[in-house]
């Protein structure tokens, strides 16, 4: 597609999208002869894309590609999005509380959330007056950034210390983590389009229900569902969807890594150009260098949240994730 927005500029900027760079361009003829930069959803692309391709060098049947820098242009807050009847319940059972406008959830009750999903618990277990067992949805870490960051986080809370300290290549190995990663991927896998960051968040807020009624997505992904909303889809799915932010929020950073000159030109522009940086924040990417929270789009959106950018599981870690993946889809966890 191209970006209309930009375009109004005097910016001509084809994006050509894809999910996962394991796909992209194309996994039986890769080639970036027509690519300028990449955009990807998380920060370790840049090396993930060197160990793919061994060197920073790129295949391309043009002119030279290769990666030549970082550059972070934006983040956006992982929060946990519920339906509202759900997240009312949760404040009055005690898990989730009213901060002013914004709903907040603590860590020990973060710990509460992941571990009850891990065990297959009723929300009636929780105090919480909502039929069915708590299944938390997010993206296939194995195929998405968000699914990576979401995962990264959720398995912080496997060691019971407060969903504060990353997981590590060692813990990976042990059967309890294991077991901890496939009862979230077997609750999870029931929401649609869940290889696609993008996709898995907009399918969840289009609908009036779902059968995993609480996911954990970015920010920035309920800001693009609203925008594209009619004035009257606006009035009427205006209170459908609610963030809860950990008191703690966790952020994901969106890098933009050149691939050639003209791919450096416009990095340095997103950097320095004013008009740009409002684009981006039109966009709902919130907390960045040159971003503001989108608060026009719901109002408890918190500009004043604390945040943490918490990057993707170490390689090993990845590596794992990712085998562990493959043998629960080959039933080797039994499903």
């Amino acid at each position: 597609m191209r970006s209309s927005r930009f375009a109004e500029l005097g910016y001509c900027v084809n994006i050509l999208s894809n999910s996962g760079y394991d796909t992209w361009p194309n996994p039986d003829a890769i080639d970036y002869k027509d690519v300028n930069f990449l955009q990807p959803g998380a920060f370790s692309a840049e090396q993930e894309m060197i160990t793919k391709f061994e060197g920073v060098v790129l295949p391309s049947t043009g002119d030279p590609k290769k990666i030549m820098t970082t550059v972070v242009f934006a983040r956006t807050p992982y929060p946990f999005f519920g339906k509202r009847e759900l997240v009312e319940a949760m404040v009055d059972a005690g898990l989730a509380y009213m901060d002013g406008p914004v709903y907040r959830i603590t860590a020990a009750n973060t710990q509460v959330l992941f571990d009850a999903d891990v065990n297959n618990a009723l929300w009636e277990t929780l105090g919480v007056d909502y039929p069915g067992p708590v299944k938390i949805g997010f993206p296939n870490p194995a195929r998405s950034s968000g699914g990576r960051i979401t995962t990264g986080y959720a398995l912080t809370c496997a060691d019971g210390d407060g969903c504060q300290y990353a997981v590590t290549p060692e813990q990976m190995e042990d059967p309890f983590f294991q077991n901890y990663l496939v009862q979230l991927i077997r609750n999870a896998a029931q929401v649609p389009g869940r290889d696609d960051s993008l996709a898995f968040c907009l399918n969840f807020f289009d609908q009036d229900s779902n059968p995993t009624p609480l996911i954990v997505a970015g920010e920035s992904c309920y800001a693009q569902w609203w925008n594209k909303l009619t004035e009257n889809q606006k009035t009427r799915n205006a209170d459908a969807n609610v963030a809860i932010y950990p008191e703690i929020l966790v952020v994901n950073q969106f890098p933009l890594i050149p691939l050639d000159a003209i791919g450096k030109q416009f990095a340095d522009t997103v950097a320095n150009d004013d008009v740009i940086r409002q684009i981006l924040s039109e966009s709902g990417l919130q907390a960045g260098s040159y971003n503001n929270p989108p608060v026009d789009v719901a109002p408890w959106i918190d500009a004043d949240a604390k945040y943490q950018v918490v990057s993707d599981p170490l390689p090993q870690v990845m590596s794992k994730i990712k085998q562990i993946i493959r043998d629960y889809d080959e039933g080797k966890f039994g499903q």
